[in-house]
């Protein structure tokens, strides 16, 4: 039972922390970013005539998968400390390479976080 919640966790876990990465540097950045719901997604944009540069934007909206990407190392590199965290880790892990690939692939709207890195 306890594997269950774990693994459901770390199923869900990299969603969160992914908008919490976005939602952190914007504040390192001092720029507040307007937060909605778009159906089932929680998303975000920039206020109008925030000013910031291009760079401080590209970093914001790359962001989360940053966040992501440390989360799953964090929880893979305590694994042999903690083995009890074995399958949510990898679980933890699968859903964020999943994630990744289906913005970098598939994704392409309003909403795509790598919208500003493409040409």
């Amino acid at each position: 039972m306890i594997q269950a919640v774990l693994i459901l966790g770390a199923v869900l876990a990299p969603f969160a922390i992914h908008e919490a990465g976005h939602w952190a540097l914007s504040r390192i950045w001092g720029i507040p970013l307007i937060w909605r719901r778009s159906g089932w997604r929680l998303v975000w944009e920039f206020p109008p005539g925030h000013g910031a540069p291009p760079h401080v934007v590209r970093q914001i909206a790359i962001a989360g998968f940053w966040m992501e990407a440390l989360g799953a190392l964090t929880l893979l590199a305590v694994v042999p400390a903690l083995p009890g965290l074995a399958y949510s880790s990898a679980a933890y892990a699968a859903v964020f390479l999943w994630h990744f690939w289906t913005y970098a692939v598939l994704q392409d709207g309003p909403y795509d976080d790598f919208r500003v890195l493409r040409p």
